[in-house]
């Protein structure tokens, strides 16, 4: 990672942390709309967690890229 990008992540991370922080005071001292709290806590936390991967079994994954409806799905 160059050095604008590490500042650029450390500065989100930051401001992250204290939109989590407002939210969490916010909430547990019942100040303001809970749902507003709550949507934005909920919204902070999903914007911290990783991104799902693809799991690859017996390469169906690369199958379905290349062509959805060919590959055969265990529920059908």
């Amino acid at each position: 990672m160059t050095r604008p990008d590490v500042v650029l992540f450390t500065v989100q991370v930051i401001l992250i942390f204290v939109v989590v922080c407002v939210s969490l005071v916010n909430l547990s001292m019942e100040w303001g709309n809970q749902n507003l709290w709550t949507v934005v806590l909920t919204g902070s936390l999903g914007y911290l967690m990783p991104n799902p991967k693809i799991k690859v079994v017996n390469g169906t994954a690369e199958a379905y890229k290349r062509d959805p409806d060919t590959v055969q799905h265990s529920h059908d």
